[in-house]
């Protein structure tokens, strides 16, 4: 269930009324499970060992309601707050994270898609005495600071 946890989120801005969703002022996605059951990452990176293969990741996904689930990536052009969208390169939920930011608003020069390169699923836990999984959270918070600094704007680079 970890990779779900991450796009709790976005599931609950997607339910927000549009002047509660205009309030929200920046995302921070932490490579999360937006959708996708197949495609190339979760071919080579996902196994039923760390539940992100296609069968578990669909099993997820039909737990939350099956077929007329409403998934992130279904709704990203509806998010209009600058996001940033952080992806492990050797995760299995990278193209997850890469379709989401490809189809989050294009006019929002803040949106940010950084890659964590030979990192998988979950390495931020080592952020206690991994340097790169500090260095990605710090980059992340660099982000949000410049964002606040900015008023929202020209703080964003992308895929």
């Amino acid at each position: 269930m970890t990779a779900l946890a991450h796009a709790w989120p976005l599931w609950g801005l997607h339910a927000l009324d549009p002047a509660d969703r205009a309030r929200v002022k920046g995302l921070v996605l932490l490579y999360g499970a937006y959708g996708l059951t197949t495609g190339d990452s979760i071919s080579s990176c996902g196994t039923p060992e760390n539940g992100l293969d296609s069968d578990t990741l669909a099993i997820m996904y039909r737990r939350l309601g099956g077929a007329n689930v409403t998934r992130p990536i279904d709704f990203a052009r509806e998010i209009t707050a600058p996001t940033y969208v952080l992806a492990a390169g050797l995760d299995a939920l990278f193209d997850d994270s890469a379709m989401l930011f490809r189809s989050l608003e294009s006019s929002n020069p803040a949106n940010t898609f950084v890659v964590a390169d030979g990192q998988d699923h979950g390495f931020l836990k080592g952020t206690g005495h991994d340097p790169l999984a500090l260095s990605a959270l710090e980059q992340a918070v660099r982000w949000v600071d410049r964002l606040n600094a900015a008023g929202n704007t020209g703080v964003g680079r992308g895929l």
